[in-house]
């Protein structure tokens, strides 16, 4: 029996969804519940989430099946915009955030402090030193996840068709976007897609198993 799948604009209630499945897929695809090396939710979704389905509801969507939130593809049309305001209001809210983790301990474990230090280098610092050359040509971005029990009922294609339409009619000249070499699922998606490795940059991964992983930065024009 085919399943009803449903690609539209994210509901303000459905934002708890959305946070949901950016955990569940927040290990490079795979659920971080029991993992012990992210600390906690509401960090996590201030660094990959929280913004989007705040300050630009317009660029987020989900998929709905059988009536359930099953996938989500948030992003932005001008990274620079976002970038501002992501400086602005999110950096207080992770700087808090944890401050209260270590107040109560919970940033003890030497796992979390390899993430969070890892994270906030990747999300903060060298992604913004690679903007000037990127933001041009590529000035969208998007981040895009579903949920394992949901995947190739070809919600990721839809989900991206609705994206590139929204962006070409915001009259953005291209997309980017950021994964790294051990989502061994994604990475394929992306290049079918059109999406085309702008830059590749090795990081330390011995954090979750990994000897050796790469970021890849892919980007792809649209056309106007």
């Amino acid at each position: 029996m085919s399943r009803e799948v449903v690609i539209r604009r994210m509901k303000a209630q459905e934002r708890g969804k959305v946070i949901s499945i950016t955990w569940k897929t927040g290990l490079f695809g795979e659920d971080l519940t029991g993992r012990h090396i992210v600390p906690d939710k509401l960090l996590f979704s201030y660094l990959y989430s929280w913004y989007y389905i705040t300050y630009e509801p317009e660029n987020c969507f989900v998929a709905v099946v059988d009536g359930e939130v099953a996938g989500y593809l948030i992003g932005t049309s001008d990274t620079r915009i976002q970038r501002r305001r992501f400086q602005a209001s999110i950096i207080p809210k992770i700087n808090k955030r944890v401050l209260k983790l270590q107040k109560y301990g919970i940033l003890y474990d030497q796992k979390a402090k390899d993430w969070l230090s890892g994270t906030l280098h990747d999300e903060i610092l060298s992604y913004q030193e690679q903007l000037p050359a990127m933001i041009e040509e590529y000035p969208a971005h998007l981040h895009i996840n579903v949920l394992p029990g949901y995947q190739r009922l070809g919600i990721g294609h839809a989900l991206m068709d609705r994206f590139i339409e929204t962006m070409s009619v915001a009259d953005a000249r291209g997309i980017h976007l950021i994964t790294t070499s051990i989502n061994s699922k994604a990475v394929p998606f992306y290049k079918k897609r059109g999406f085309k490795v702008l830059s590749e940059q090795s990081f330390d991964a011995r954090w979750v198993g990994h000897e050796e992983a790469s970021v890849l930065v892919f980007g792809m024009h649209l056309d106007r």
